[in-house]
């Protein structure tokens, strides 16, 4: 699952540490939209283009892309992993990215 790929909805937690998140798959939209109402046939006015917008897109999230739920929990970070810990492995990604790059 690609996070580009999901529209995240909100969460709601418990006292155990494990939250339940909404999402939709929303890659799945792109045909319908560019055949869809609003850019064929869009309103002329502002209140009325903004309820289209609306309206529309309600409809093809709920057609394609269904509200789904996932249970995570939620663990706290390791207590070895300190900041300068995390720079320098940011650090060294950095630079083998470079390298894979230039192969030098």
């Amino acid at each position: 699952m690609s996070w580009r790929s999901v529209a995240w909805r909100g969460r709601e937690s418990n006292t155990k540490g494990i939250y339940n998140i909404l999402y939709r798959y929303i890659l799945a939209l792109n045909d319908d939209i560019v055949k869809s109402e609003l850019i064929i046939n869009h309103k002329a006015d502002l209140s009325q283009l903004c309820e289209q917008y609306h309206t529309t897109l309600k409809t093809l999230l709920d057609k394609h892309a269904l509200v789904r739920s996932k249970s995570i929990k939620i663990k706290p970070p390791a207590p070895w992993m300190s900041p300068e810990i995390i720079n320098t492995k940011v650090r060294r990604r950095y630079l083998e990215r470079i390298w894979r790059k230039l192969r030098t």
